[in-house]
Parts: structure tokens; sequence; C-alpha cells
């Protein structure tokens, strides 16, 4: 029963024959290695090589021969919206921060100026012994917008509690918040009676003004209508624009279940099926062990991605880049690569490995100017084993970007747009991946490349355990990143969300991807670490998740 539902009410699907097409636009079928090297066909699956610095990266790409083929998506989706009625009682409340209960080091100051009331709360130095504590009676059981003023000499990220879940995220960006600022998280549920709001430090080393509490609205069932299906990429083929049209078709309605195993193993997704009896319908992989200079190389996330895709299942990727020259990290904290040093002045996005190699024997370019490009081409002849094999592929390179723990995020946003748009344009007009929905999951605005290189906005999100909250307020946030409105997801996550609660607030991240290991699991056995067994069953059970069965071409 609960397939029909979903078949009824996320979608209506009308069979209609459709001719697949492979798009190779732009792509000369050759593989390259990491120097440039042209070495086969990347029809055939040549071998993919690699001399990194000095480490053995020599691997074969997997040519999908023996792995049936995924299946067809000869569908058709029309959008339906799901009926939303809310009315708001009037209300609106400010509370002083400092006429709280302030326990351990934090004090009351009146040095930074602009405070209202008598001062503001300080000495947020992430002492054990820190409590908050701003009572407020909140008569309605409804959604409110909570507005935390507050100010920070450095960028510094905290967290707004209620009760002692986490509601919002307080981000002083060390400019603006000189001075104190208003942060508003909207759409946030609150249930009638005491609120006792707090902080939970993450960075520390902030002041905190005041909260104001007022009457706010549900997410608009608006929200998820009128957006387009089409792709950023011009030459999008059928297999991709089919994905595209059938996720726009359930925006709104329904939330995928996603997993991510760990690297070369199918550990949690059969861990899941033990447990609840169903598979997630999306799954996620990562190029780590196809990067160069990884210092270990292993394509059997590639093999693995095309047998989950021979199941019917959604492929999602990322790319843990290993910084192409030097230490072989992608932590910015352990690896010296910078973008500033490989960045050129000449457009290189189009130019031919072939070219792009002599510019480099000849001089014109640096180890690291050429070693970036090389790199993309190297993972681009990864994609296109997936491309010919008739798999798209949710595509999510250079995550969590602005969080600069990354060093694709190590030196600001204007790097990161350089980077995202070579990237886009080399896999795009170049290597002809056709086959790519791009995941822009750099998650601040003001990181955003625009909406011409990008398909879907993603969002990470790590929830104390067992916060089961649709995160609304996050969500609020994440859809005014893009300029028009784009599909939102949450790409990466450590507890799962309660389905109820999405529904009751109308948040539907188009699907959610829980990270791998001890966030759900030891070995194939759930640990009930962050999420409960009994939400995991509810969760893969519920009439809003998609599950692996129920997706329509299965």
């Amino acid at each position: 029963m609960k397939r029909l539902l979903v078949l009824i009410l996320a979608a209506a699907l009308i069979l209609t024959a459709c001719t697949k097409n492979s798009g190779n636009t732009g792509d000369n079928g050759t593989a390259v290695t990491g120097d440039g090297t042209v070495t086969g066909s990347a029809d055939n699956g040549g071998a993919a090589t690699d001399s990194g610095n000095g480490a053995d990266n020599t691997g074969t790409a997997d040519n999908g021969q023996n792995a049936p083929s995924a299946p067809a998506r000869e569908l058709t989706y029309s959008k339906q919206t799901r009926e939303v009625s809310y009315e708001a009682q009037p209300f609106s409340i400010k509370v002083e921060a400092e006429d709280g209960v302030l326990e351990g080091g934090l004090k009351t100051g009146n040095s930074r100026k602009g405070y209202s009331g008598s001062g503001y709360v300080t000495n947020f130095n992430q002492a054990a012994g820190n409590r908050l504590a701003v009572s407020v009676e909140i008569p309605y059981a409804q959604f409110y917008d909570i507005t935390v003023r507050a100010a920070a000499d450095q960028y510094k990220i905290n967290y707004l509690t209620v009760n002692g879940d986490s509601v919002c995220e307080i981000v002083c960006d060390g400019e603006t918040s000189k001075d104190f600022v208003d942060m508003t998280a909207y759409s946030v549920y609150l249930d009638a009676g005491t609120a006792e709001f707090g902080v939970q430090e993450s960075w520390g080393w902030f002041d905190l003004d005041s909260i104001t509490v007022e009457a706010g609205s549900i997410v608009s069932p608006d929200t998820y209508n009128g957006i387009s299906s089409k792709l950023a990429n011009p030459n999008a083929n059928d297999d991709a624009a089919k994905l595209m049209e059938y996720l726009v078709s359930i925006y709104g309605n329904y939330t995928l279940a996603g997993q991510y195993c760990q690297h070369n193993s199918s550990t949690e997704v059969e861990g899941i099926y033990k447990a609840t009896g169903k598979y997630p319908a999306v799954r996620g992989f990562d190029m780590i062990f196809c990067s160069p200079n990884s210092g270990y190389s292993n394509m059997s996330e590639i093999s693995q991605a095309k047998s989950w895709a021979a199941k019917g299942g959604i492929v999602s990727f990322s790319w843990h880049w290993h910084g192409p020259v030097g230490k072989n990290s992608f932590y910015t904290s352990d690896s010296d690569f910078r973008i500033p040093d490989a960045r050129t002045a000449e457009d290189l996005s189009l130019v031919s490995a072939a070219d792009l190699k002599t510019k480099y024997q000849n001089g014109e370019l640096t180890e690291k100017q050429y070693k970036l490009i090389s790199d993309i081409d190297v993972i681009s002849f990864h994609l296109k084993s997936l491309r010919d094999a008739g798999i798209p592929i949710l595509w999510r390179p250079l995550h969590e970007a602005s969080g600069g723990w990354f060093w694709w995020g190590a030196t600001g946003a204007d790097d990161y747009k350089w980077l995202w748009k070579l990237m886009f344009n080399r896999m795009t007009y170049v290597h002809g991946l056709d086959n790519l929905i791009w995941v822009w999951n750099a998650q601040d605005k003001s990181w955003y490349p625009g909406d011409e290189y990008v398909d879907i906005v993603g969002e990470d999100i790590y929830a104390e355990a067992y916060d089961y909250s649709s995160q609304s307020a996050k969500f609020r946030t994440v859809l005014d990143y893009p300029d028009t409105p784009k599909l939102t997801t949450l790409s990466e996550n450590g507890v799962i969300m309660d389905p109820e609660l999405c529904g009751r607030d109308n948040v539907w991240w188009l699907w959610f991807n829980v990270w791998n290991g001890d966030f759900l699991f030891e070995g194939m056995d759930t640990n009930e670490k962050y999420t409960s067994d009994e939400m995991l069953v509810k969760t893969y059970n519920s009439e809003y998740v998609i599950t692996l069965d129920e997706l329509p071409w299965n």
C-alpha cells in the first residue's frame, strides 16, 4: 500500500516511450592520465594512470561490462502540491540576555556599544560550567521567528537552544558583527509553555544581547512550485534530464532516503536492510581514492556505483579531493595546496589535455596550475564510465567550502567560485559529462557561483544526538542561497529527521544522506548513538519517505 500511495500522490506517472541518449557531446572518447597523457578510449575502459608525486596511483577504470545496466527511466512526471493550512496567533516579546540565569564564567558586559537593556552576556569561553537560561512563556503551539542579537570580533558559530535542543545557528562573520547584528531564524515550531532559551557553545567567544520571539509562518507550499527541471548543462542527456524531472515532481511532497557507506563497502546499506527491511533510494559514493595524489588507489566505488544503479538506486558522488601537489590530504590543516598558487589569469577550462601538457612542458604553467586541471581530467575519466553505463550522477564536488576546513575553501569565496566554474566548464564542455546533476554545497550565499552553474543546493547538518527536528530554520536560510529557486537537499546528515515533524513543519529536504560509520552502525548492527532503532524503522517505513523499492522505475 505504501508504494501505491507514493506513486499516486508524489507524481502522476504516465508511461510514455522516450529515446535514450548517451549524450557524448564534446567528448572525444579519450582517457586522460594525471599528467595529461592520452592513454586509451574512455569507451572501452582503458587504463587511467597518474604519476602523482611518487605515489602509485595506477588503476584500471571499470568499464561496467560485468555489471547489469541501469534501468531505463522511461516515465513522465507531473507535479502535485501538498495542501497546507496554517494561521498564526499574534505574539511578540523581546527578552534581554543579561536578565537570564548566568552560570559558570558568564557575566554581564557593557563595553561593546550598541546593546539594549542594561548590557549583554559575555565570556562565552567554552568552559564546561557555562550556562545561560532565559525563560519565555510561549502562549500558543505554533511557528515563531526568533531573532538573536549578537556580536563577535572574529568569525564564530554557536547555537541557540530551546529546552536543550538546538534551533538555529548564531553566526558572527567577524566584520559586520563587530557591532551587534540581528540574525533571524524563521519558522521555528515551539510548543505552548515555558521555553528556556540557552546557548550551545561551539566556537564560543561572542556576546549575546537579546532574543526576540514573534509569531511566524509555516514554510509556504509555494516554496516547492515553479522550480524548473532544466539542467545547468545545456547538453544534459536523457538519463540526467529524466532523473531531474522526477526529483522536481516529488519535491515538497516526499523525501528520498539516502545513506553513505564506508568507502569501498556496502556495510551501511545492508545494515539498513537488516534493520528495516528497506534499502535507501540514494546512496552516496566518493571519488576519494581516485584522486591522483591520494597515496592509495582503489576504483571499487565506481564498480559499486554501477551495481547500485543496476538495482534501480540513485547514485550520488562526492569528491574528497587530496591536494593535487604536496601532502596527500584534503584538510586545510594537513595540505599545503592552495587555490591562489594554481589560479591562472588565462581561462584554461576548455584547453585540451594535450595542449595543457604542452604548456606545462614549455614552462608556461607551474606544476600546481597544471595538476589542478589534470586531476579534474582524471576524475572526469571515471565519471565517463558511469555516463556510458547510462547512470545519471548527483555530483557534489567541493563541498562544505565556506567552513574552511578543506583546502578548496581555505582562501575564500572568490577562489572557490573560480574553481567551481573551471570544473563545471571543463567537465561539461571538454569531457562531455552530460549525465551530471550539479549539487552545490558550499553552505554560504556569498560563495554561490551562479544559477547557470548549479542544479541543486545542498546543506550538511550534524545535529545533536536524538535531535529529530526538521531543521526548519536552516531550511529557510538555504532557500535564500540561489538567485532563483532551486531544489534544496540535505546532502549530509548525522541524525535522521522525524518524517512526522517534517510533515508538521512542511519542510521537505529533497533527500537526506546519513554519513557512514558510527552515525548509525557498528559494523552491520545499529548502535543508537545518534538515532534510535525506533526512529530508523519509522523513517524507512514512513509514507513520507521514498525507499529503493518505491522508486517508480523499480
